[in-house]
């Protein structure tokens, strides 16, 4: 199978020998890179509180763990491919690629299926390449190879240096900017739908600015990742930033991240989270600390 999967890249460089790599194949590499962050830290989130260690901040059994996030990560897979950028293109492949590494086909099925599906579609130009770099990459996703800076290094490898060069070019002039400014307007944007007759939000903060390390950890253990996230939208960024610097940095950034590029909150939804935040807050302060 291997083979076939080398023909495709043989057919598709030979396709795009003229052809500069643009920033279609920039923002197909971009997108992986963000793309397997995401999904390997909400995998991570969901292991939080049987794994991490009494800092909050390392593994036990590092590669048995590694293992567990991926498959715990896998379900929003399919969500993070419905959000490809359009730019890139080939919306259909990219979702059909990541339904077959949800419905955990086997990698040679999957370079059997690709195969014939390139040449269905005889790909040409840049097209080509898209198609080609894509596979690989869901391919990697599929052999739980889910480190960013992995995935992101295998899919550098199809371009030339001079290629390589602009795509780090691209990278600081596109999206470095915008990944500085993440958590600084998460730690000052001001809370939606601030009212002061929400009573369960005061006590709320309260708690979450008078609480200790530990405590903040085990409360953040019984939460959400999606709550977690909808909460900041209406908490002050006094309350963001206590969270946040109480959270493992991975989780931190990525909590950032989608503050910043989650939808809008209704406000019925923000008061039913921050509701339910303040009773599982209020759970675990009744619960004995484990020793």
């Amino acid at each position: 199978m291997a083979s076939l999967l080398h023909e495709i890249g043989k057919d598709a460089f030979e396709k795009t020998r003229d052809i500069e790599a643009g920033e279609r194949v920039f923002c197909l590499i971009t997108w992986f890179h963000t793309m397997a962050d995401r999904v390997w830290s909400r995998g991570a989130w969901l292991l939080l509180k049987e794994e991490l260690m009494d800092d909050g901040t390392n593994y036990k059994h590092y590669k048995h763990i590694e293992e567990k996030i991926c498959k715990e990560g896998l379900p929003f897979l399919k969500e993070e491919a419905a959000k490809a950028p359009p730019e890139i293109g080939l919306y259909q492949d990219i979702q059909w690629a990541a339904g077959l590494v949800c419905d955990d086909c086997d990698p040679e099925n999957i370079i059997e299926l690709s195969a014939a599906r390139y040449r269905e579609n005889n790909f040409q130009g840049e097209d080509a390449l898209l198609y080609y770099m894509l596979i690989l990459g869901f391919l990697k996703i599929r052999e739980e190879e889910w480190h960013s800076r992995s995935i992101e290094q295998f899919l550098l490898a199809c371009l030339s240096c001079e290629a390589e060069e602009r795509y780090h070019d691209y990278w600081e002039r596109k999206y470095a900017p915008i990944i500085a400014a993440q958590m600084e307007r998460t730690l000052h944007d001001a809370p939606v739908f601030w009212d002061e007759q929400w009573t369960f939000r005061t006590l709320l903060e309260e708690k979450i600015l008078q609480a200790e390390h530990n405590m903040i950890l085990r409360w953040l253990c019984d939460v959400e990742l999606r709550d977690c996230e909808t909460a900041l939208k209406g908490l002050s960024p006094a309350a963001r930033q206590k969270i946040l610097s109480n959270l493992p940095g991975m989780w931190a950034d990525m909590c950032a991240q989608d503050f910043v590029y989650m939808e809008p909150v209704s406000r019925d939804d923000l008061m039913e989270v921050l509701k339910k935040l303040l009773a599982i807050f209020e759970a675990v302060e009744r619960m004995p600390e484990e020793e």
